[in-house]
């Protein structure tokens, strides 16, 4: 089977519904889907790109995980001022 992309012997976190892990894992892409993951071993796919993932963490998108977390660094910073002004 092809691929466009192949992600190869990384440890891998899914969000499917069983939260499975891979310690030896791959990740097959065609196009902008994931068209297969599983053990390295086990899949068998040959890509146009392969990119060893050896020691590394490949896990799902982090999506608009920034955009409050700078808020609360703030939150109460400006308590004591008054932002009414007076005419």
């Amino acid at each position: 089977m092809t691929a466009e992309i192949l992600l190869k012997n990384g440890y891998i976190i899914t969000m499917d519904n069983e939260r499975r892990t891979f310690t030896n894992g791959s990740i097959a892409i065609q196009g902008s889907e994931i068209i297969d993951i599983g053990d390295t071993n086990e899949l068998e796919y040959t890509a146009d790109t392969v990119i060893d993932c050896t020691n590394k963490v490949i896990l799902p998108g982090l999506i608009n995980l920034h955009t409050h977390v700078p808020m609360s660094l703030f939150r109460g910073f400006a308590d004591e001022t008054s932002s009414h002004t007076s005419i």
